[in-house]
Protein backbone atom coordinates (compact mmCIF):
# COMPACT_ATOMS: atom_id res chain seq x y z
CA UNK A 1 0.00 0.00 0.00
CA UNK A 2 2.80 2.41 0.90
CA UNK A 3 4.53 1.55 -2.36
CA UNK A 4 1.36 2.45 -4.26
CA UNK A 5 1.12 5.83 -2.51
CA UNK A 6 4.82 6.53 -3.19
CA UNK A 7 4.36 5.56 -6.83
CA UNK A 8 1.35 7.89 -7.07
CA UNK A 9 3.35 10.77 -5.57
CA UNK A 10 6.25 10.09 -7.94
CA UNK A 11 3.83 10.04 -10.88
CA UNK A 12 2.31 13.33 -9.77
CA UNK A 13 5.78 14.90 -9.41
CA UNK A 14 6.90 13.66 -12.82
CA UNK A 15 3.68 14.91 -14.45
CA UNK A 16 4.25 18.35 -12.93
CA UNK A 17 7.84 18.39 -14.21
CA UNK A 18 6.72 17.33 -17.70
CA UNK A 19 4.15 20.12 -17.78
CA UNK A 20 6.77 22.65 -16.67
CA UNK A 21 9.27 21.42 -19.27
CA UNK A 22 6.60 21.52 -21.99
CA UNK A 23 6.02 25.18 -21.14
CA UNK A 24 9.75 25.87 -21.39
CA UNK A 25 9.88 24.08 -24.74
CA UNK A 26 7.06 26.27 -26.06
CA UNK A 27 8.91 29.42 -24.95
CA UNK A 28 12.14 28.22 -26.55
CA UNK A 29 10.34 27.32 -29.79
CA UNK A 30 8.92 30.84 -29.93
CA UNK A 31 12.40 32.30 -29.37
CA UNK A 32 13.85 30.10 -32.12
CA UNK A 33 11.09 31.17 -34.51
CA UNK A 34 11.77 34.84 -33.71
CA UNK A 35 15.52 34.37 -34.16
CA UNK A 36 14.95 32.61 -37.51
CA UNK A 37 12.78 35.52 -38.62
CA UNK A 38 15.51 37.99 -37.64
CA UNK A 39 18.14 35.97 -39.49
CA UNK A 40 15.95 35.96 -42.60
CA UNK A 41 15.54 39.74 -42.33
CA UNK A 42 19.32 40.18 -42.01
CA UNK A 43 19.91 37.90 -45.00
CA UNK A 44 17.43 39.91 -47.07
CA UNK A 45 19.10 43.16 -46.04
CA UNK A 46 22.53 41.68 -46.80
CA UNK A 47 21.40 40.80 -50.32
CA UNK A 48 20.06 44.35 -50.81
CA UNK A 49 23.35 45.86 -49.64
CA UNK A 50 25.29 43.45 -51.83
CA UNK A 51 23.23 44.52 -54.86
CA UNK A 52 23.76 48.20 -54.04
CA UNK A 53 27.51 47.67 -53.69
CA UNK A 54 27.60 45.89 -57.05
CA UNK A 55 25.77 48.79 -58.64
CA UNK A 56 28.20 51.28 -57.08
CA UNK A 57 31.17 49.27 -58.32
CA UNK A 58 29.69 49.36 -61.81
CA UNK A 59 29.20 53.14 -61.62
CA UNK A 60 32.75 53.66 -60.34
CA UNK A 61 33.99 51.62 -63.29
CA UNK A 62 31.99 53.77 -65.68
CA UNK A 63 33.32 56.96 -64.08
CA UNK A 64 36.84 55.60 -64.20
CA UNK A 65 36.44 54.93 -67.92
CA UNK A 66 35.18 58.48 -68.45
CA UNK A 67 38.11 59.95 -66.54
CA UNK A 68 40.60 57.75 -68.37
CA UNK A 69 39.12 58.85 -71.70
CA UNK A 70 39.38 62.57 -70.85
CA UNK A 71 41.93 64.06 -73.24
CA UNK A 72 42.06 67.53 -71.69
CA UNK A 73 44.75 68.19 -69.08
CA UNK A 74 43.45 69.08 -65.63
CA UNK A 75 44.49 72.74 -65.94
CA UNK A 76 42.54 73.14 -69.17
CA UNK A 77 39.36 71.50 -67.93
CA UNK A 78 38.62 74.11 -65.26
CA UNK A 79 40.65 72.68 -62.39
CA UNK A 80 43.98 74.12 -61.27
CA UNK A 81 46.99 71.82 -61.04
CA UNK A 82 46.63 71.57 -57.24
CA UNK A 83 43.10 70.21 -57.55
CA UNK A 84 41.41 73.45 -56.48
CA UNK A 85 38.96 75.15 -58.85
CA UNK A 86 40.45 78.02 -60.78
CA UNK A 87 39.32 81.45 -59.61
CA UNK A 88 36.79 83.24 -61.75
CA UNK A 89 37.69 86.85 -62.48
CA UNK A 90 34.86 89.35 -62.45
CA UNK A 91 35.07 92.94 -63.57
Amino acid sequence: MIALVLTGLALFDQTRKVTQLAGEVAVLEAEVAMAASEVQAYETRFQQVRGAVGELVSRVGQLSSLVAGDVLPATLSGVAGDGAPEPVLTE
